[in-house]
């Protein structure tokens, strides 16, 4: 049955376009209406007589079978002159051009048509910011949203201070109940090094139709302490200063300790004993030179002189006195 009726919905289109419309007229011409508006087609026909019966249907440009009624189609016959077609909550996809097809008499005639154009509804896209750490540095996140939308054609540029950015946008597009969505895009950049730049979200509609919003950069006291190293970096930088500097220290000892322990090499032996604890150690030179010096300045045995020969002719020596 389904089949049939698209049949014969086909033949109907096949013979509309053989048979001039230029009886049936249809009001208005060129209509352009806005997302979620409602659209009033009127077709007229003089020459059907009262009481006649009569059929009008509606098609649209394009389609390959009339427009079927349901919550946004209504369709209407006012009297035997005209009938009427309210089209709702109009969408973007609805734009195009509608017909009315008048059957009288087995004959079909063609309407003038009318020209619809919807455009989409211009809602103010809105920017909020976020600071996050990504490693060690810290990005500034921007989304511009457009909460409601009919269309999910959307087309989504930013630029900072008049100068487009040409990567690192995200679109995301996410569907809500009814026939509407959530469209939004993300920039992700490096924390500007200073403030008041400008960056603008500009959202372009079907119908080329453009809307901006703008965000001014100021870095807050939230991103300002989070721009700040965090406490172990600090206690990480510390330790190891002091790590190092307990590297140092051992270092110079022993560097000292094997110092004094060459020059207590270099001493003679018979000398260490001479040497009190605590006392550094003189050079070789120095150490010859003080045993000449000390040698030299021995006390030397006094000389014994004779003494008198008395008595049998020995010689008596007297007994030297020593100091």
């Amino acid at each position: 049955m389904a089949a049939g009726t698209v049949l014969a919905a086909l033949m109907e289109l096949a013979v509309l376009s053989a048979v001039s419309g230029a009886s049936v007229q249809q009001l208005p011409s060129k209509k352009t209406h806005k997302e979620g508006e409602t659209m009033k087609f009127i077709c007229a026909f003089s020459f059907v007589r009262k009481n006649s019966e009569v059929q009008v249907r509606w098609w649209k440009d394009g389609e390959s079978s009339f427009l079927a009624p349901s919550s946004r189609r209504i369709f209407k016959k006012r009297n035997y002159l005209s009938a009427l077609f309210d089209l709702q909550n109009l969408r973007v996809s609805d734009s195009g051009r509608y017909y009315c097809s008048v059957a009288y008499e087995r004959k079909y005639y063609n309407g003038t048509g009318t020209e619809l154009q919807v455009l989409a509804s211009l809602n103010l896209p809105q920017i909020t910011s976020t600071l996050v750490r990504k490693g060690s540095s810290m990005i500034l996140r921007l989304v511009c949203t457009v909460a409601e939308s009919q269309s999910r054609e959307l087309a989504f540029a930013w630029m900072a201070d008049n100068t487009e950015v040409g990567s690192g946008a995200k679109p995301h597009v996410e569907p809500l109940q009814g026939d509407l969505f959530r469209v939004s895009s993300s920039l992700e950049v490096v924390r500007p090094a200073r403030n008041a730049i400008v960056y603008t979200c500009q959202v372009t509609y079907p119908g080329n139709r453009v809307q901006k919003q703008n965000y001014t950069y100021i870095a807050s006291a939230k991103e300002r302490q989070a721009a700040v190293f965090p406490w172990w970096i600090y206690v990480c930088a510390a330790a190891a200063a002091f790590v190092l500097l307990l590297l140092l220290t051992v270092i110079c000892l022993a560097c000292k300790r094997k110092r004094r322990s060459d020059e207590y090499r270099s001493v003679p032996k018979e000398m260490h004993t001479q040497i009190l604890p605590g006392q550094r150690m003189p050079p070789r030179s120095v150490a010859k030179g003080t045993e000449l010096r000390n040698m030299n300045q021995r006390p030397r045995c006094p000389h014994v002189p004779p003494r008198r020969q008395q008595g049998l002719g020995k010689n008596v020596y007297a007994a030297p006195q020593f100091k």
